[in-house]
């Protein structure tokens, strides 16, 4: 069973799901630059984001880890 959930935190959409934690973070990565400017995308592990990660609008992307 999967461990880390890819979903955008204003949609709820779910766009993918891994058991690995850096697989998790390099989906995100990819999903944040394919989004808007300032949209959350965050990896969720129990329940919980544990990882949100925003595209700037300089694109780069920046994460915060949500304790």
């Amino acid at each position: 069973m999967n461990q880390f959930h890819i979903n955008n935190e204003n949609t709820e959409d779910t766009f993918d799901s891994t058991e690995n934690l850096q697989d998790a973070i390099r989906i995100a990565r990819e999903v944040a630059t394919k989004g808007p400017v300032g949209e959350p995308v965050c990896i969720e592990h129990k329940g919980k984001n544990i990882r949100q990660f925003v595209l700037k609008p300089n694109g780069e992307v920046e994460e915060k880890v949500l304790v």
